[in-house]
């Protein structure tokens, strides 16, 4: 079993690796890597800033911020890092101050404190941005994150209090919590509805008359009330199925919404599509009507939700007249859960053009960049006596998970010798890296929720040009982008220059320069040297560390003629500026030294390229052999019965037809792509189950 314990002694290995990997204090990469969780289990959102601040003359200290700006919810974020090897206690003394701490500097903000600090630190962008919302705030949360442990009498010691301006909760967030997240990734939160005590009634429903052994499905008339409640307690862990997030007033189709529940509320119910929920019970009264609602989750209707939330809330309308409908479906099977969501947001939405892009966790490039993490050994350092590998998070937690799905000790440990916690690859890692070297770091200093979907984007656009981009090269490159960016990382830190803020703007803006020198002079770094050292050498690392400086300065400079320096890293105007300084790095000789020989990696790129098309062939071919003969004939008389609807053109009809008269016994690599791909048409058709 993976206990507690465990879970701290991975927790505070994971701290240090990965201080010792970004050149950052224990203390930062401790909030870094436990943020992941709150934002998993959405008590921070994904745009959660870091700020260190400390005034032990005047009582002030906060390390972090984030704002839910759809509740109006803010939060500010200490930590209590004990750094130890055995789980300790935290008094309730340390937690007080903690806390006085936290509201000190709130207080102090509201009223100004900003103008009293550093113009070009990021705990000054900090502080202005909670006197420059001081006017929109809904409630404050002062969060404390620590590796101690606390015992639950003392939380609940530490009382919300709602004063004339706003509504201030306090929240302890100990190794135990953490562990309990940790836990839950695997298993379904259990976020209990209670429609009677929000309404004051039961709701009434109508079950739908459909024979299903993998669900029950129900249609009800939802009072906006009741969807206004819900999401005020439970924000975004609603909706952590559902494949977008609020799309905000953008579109005109949120524009409607808005205008539909401020000027005709009545017709509020006739105009829109409603929601599409699952859950996993629903408690009953007597004579049937809904009391409760366990397991409630949005998989299509965020935007809706989030409409009626944000307008009753910012806009004062009233929802005594909205009513919303929700299809609701109660899983029996608990195995087809992740199916049935993703066709449901798939097919359901249609509220808004959704790009394929917003689909991303189904997207091919997850399920070939880890077949590549896990089937590619990275050479062995210099020094080291074994080969490792890397170990790809489609979905953050995956490492520790692998971890305590091994029951014994020994198989634990090797697992960590052969993937190492430094050599994780976080999506947002790869997204920030890819980024940078896309040179777009105006977009990945617009925060990782902006920078991922630019990611997701890119990528998405690109395997549909061609299916076979994610070869053994391309990972291998993407790795060693990563060194890159994590030396960088380092360097940054450690350099004499650097002050202490800034740091993830300076790392992206060197990084997309650097691939900017190297662009403009047609050359390409070797990627490969990298990836077979699994380092960078002294002599690009001295290359990065001259450029990082002069990036540095230019940002810290340029902030004289606008509000902060973290508003202007988000434009496209300090990207222009800052490539300016590429005029002082032509040091023709140098960059040949550091780039790759273009004959010998188009041989490379050539060779991945075939090897993994050939893996493609050869996977859709066996695919195409485990189905059941009688399926191309279910395909072909659907086809037919039901007016074409495939659509398909006459080379696939032909080798369909001739599957289904079994003239084809082993498919060519062309025939079996053909038939997979008129297999997937009739799926997503629903021609086949």
């Amino acid at each position: 079993m993976y206990t507690l314990e465990d879970f701290h002694e991975q927790l505070i290995q994971g701290v240090y690796s990965s201080a010792e990997s970004t050149g950052t204090m224990r203390e930062e990469a401790f909030l870094n890597e436990v943020s992941t969780y709150l934002i998993d289990d959405a008590d921070l959102t994904e745009k959660v800033q870091f700020a260190d601040y400390r005034n032990t003359n005047i009582g002030l200290e906060v390390h972090g911020y984030d704002y839910d700006e759809e509740r109006g919810i803010f939060t500010l974020i200490v930590h209590e890092f004990s750094q130890s090897d055995k789980i300790i206690n935290i008094g309730r003394s340390t937690l007080e101050s903690k806390f006085k701490r936290l509201k000190k500097f709130f207080d102090r903000a509201i009223l100004g404190l900003y103008t009293e600090m550093e113009e070009s630190s990021s705990a000054c962008e900090m502080a202005y941005f909670i006197y420059s919302k001081k006017g929109v705030l809904n409630s404050v949360r002062f969060f404390i994150i620590t590796d101690c442990k606390i015992a639950t009498r003392t939380e609940a010691e530490f009382h919300n209090i709602n004063d004339n301006k706003y509504k201030y909760e306090y929240r302890i967030f100990d190794i135990d919590y953490l562990y309990k997240i940790f836990l839950s990734q695997s298993s379904d939160k259990d976020y209990n509805i209670d429609v009677e005590k929000i309404l004051g009634r039961p709701i009434e429903c109508l079950k739908a008359g459909i024979q299903s052994e993998d669900y029950d499905s129900y249609l009800l008339v939802a009072p906006g009330k009741l969807i206004y409640d819900m999401y005020d307690e439970f924000g975004q862990k609603l909706l952590e199925q559902n494949v977008r997030t609020f799309l905000q007033f953008k579109g005109k189709v949120n524009k409607g919404l808005r205008i539909t529940i401020q000027k005709q509320p009545k017709m509020f119910f006739a105009y829109n599509n409603g929601l599409t929920a699952t859950a996993k019970n629903i408690e009953f009264t007597h004579d049937k009507k809904i009391k409760s609602i366990n397991g409630f989750q949005i998989v299509n209707g965020g935007q809706t939700t989030s409409a009626i939330y944000a307008t009753h809330r910012n806009e004062k309308a009233s929802l005594d007249d909205v009513y919303v409908q929700i299809k609701l479906s109660v899983l029996k099977n608990e195995e087809m859960k992740d199916a049935f969501i993703s066709k449901i947001s798939e097919y359901a939405n249609t509220q808004n053009k959704v790009s394929k892009s917003d689909f991303f966790s189904n997207s091919p490039f997850h399920k070939d960049f880890k077949e590549h993490s896990e089937k590619i050994y990275a050479p062995a350092k210099s020094g080291a006596l074994y080969k490792t590998k890397w170990f790809y998070e489609r979905a953050r937690g995956q490492y520790l998970q692998s971890i305590a799905l091994l029951r014994l000790k020994s198989e634990q440990n090797q697992f960590k010798k052969e993937h190492p916690k430094n050599q994780v690859i976080e999506k947002p890692m790869l997204a920030k890296s890819e980024i940078s070297w896309e040179m777009h770091p105006e977009i990945v200093a617009k925060g990782a929720e902006t920078c991922f979907a630019s990611f997701a984007n890119n990528i998405t656009q690109k395997i549909e040009k061609d299916e076979n981009l994610i070869t053994e090269y391309y990972f291998k490159s993407a790795v060693a982008k990563i060194i890159i960016f994590k030396e960088t990382e380092k360097i940054v830190s450690a350099a004499s220059w650097y002050d202490g803020g800034y740091r993830a703007q300076c790392v992206t803006y060197t990084i997309a320069l650097l691939a900017y020198i190297f662009g403009s002079n047609n050359k390409n770094l070797d990627f490969v040297r990298i990836w077979e050292k699994q380092e960078i050498d002294e002599l690009l690392k001295s290359f990065i560390e001259v450029i990082a400086e002069k990036v540095y300065e230019q940002l810290m400079t340029r902030v004289a003629g606008v509000a902060n320096i973290g508003q202007y890293c988000k434009k496209r105007e300090c990207w222009d500026d800052i490539q300016k300084l590429a005029v002082n790095f032509n040091d023709i000789n140098l960059i040949n030294k550091l780039a790759a020989d273009k004959e010998e990696i188009r041989i490379i790129k050539r060779e991945a390229k075939n090897n993994q098309e050939l893996d493609s062939s050869i996977k859709m071919q066996e695919f195409i052999l485990k189905q059941n003969k009688e399926i191309w004939s279910i395909i072909f008389d659907n086809e037919i019965k039901y007016n074409h609807p495939l659509a398909l053109s006459n080379t696939e009809f032909g080798v369909l037809q001739s599957m289904k008269n079994h003239k084809i016994q082993m498919p060519s690599p062309l025939q079996a792509k053909t038939l997979y791909g008129v297999y997937k048409k009739a799926e997503k058709m629903g021609l086949i189950k």
